[in-house]
């Protein structure tokens, strides 16, 4: 295996890539956090979206933090 000059600067900057997109990530979860139903007259639903909890924002981060689980 060879490491390439763009390879080297791709790894060297991973490690900072990596908690940025971590905050941006954390920042828009939450924003679409859930709000409890209150005394059975409403369901859950995101504070953001105001649809039902999980909105689909939370759904397809969930869906692609899953898929890149595997």
């Amino acid at each position: 295996m060879t490491i390439e000059p763009g390879d080297r600067a791709f790894i060297a900057a991973s490690r900072t890539d990596h908690s940025v997109m971590s905050a941006a990530l954390r920042a828009v979860l939450d924003l679409h956090e859930v709000v409890p139903a209150v005394a059975g007259l409403f369901t859950d639903h995101c504070r953001t979206c105001r649809t039902p909890y999980p909105c689909t924002t939370v759904t397809a981060v969930a869906t692609a933090l899953e898929g890149s689980a595997s």
